[in-house]
């Protein structure tokens, strides 16, 4: 932007094409972040077994905490 050491004689040149590229880019980012929020809500909304008191209920994966037990299904396992 310095006239005297500027090739382009001070002008801005480049701004345009790199607010284009920047501009691309978010939109890039935000459609990849809305996919994997997408995912992770469907992936968050299965339910699984939980054994509390003695019993299996049967609560979606959300709301699992640290320390709960779980019921895995050899299905389960044979999947990964």
């Amino acid at each position: 932007m310095v006239k005297e050491i500027s090739v382009s004689n001070g002008q801005p040149v480049t701004l345009f094409p790199l607010i284009f590229i920047v501009i691309v880019s978010m939109i890039k980012d935000l459609a990849e972040d809305w996919k994997r929020k997408r995912s992770d809500n469907e992936e968050n909304s299965k339910s699984v077994k939980v054994v509390k008191g003695g019993r299996l209920q049967t609560v979606k994966w959300e709301s699992l905490r640290v320390g709960d037990v779980i019921k895995v299904n050899r299905f389960f396992l044979s999947c990964l």
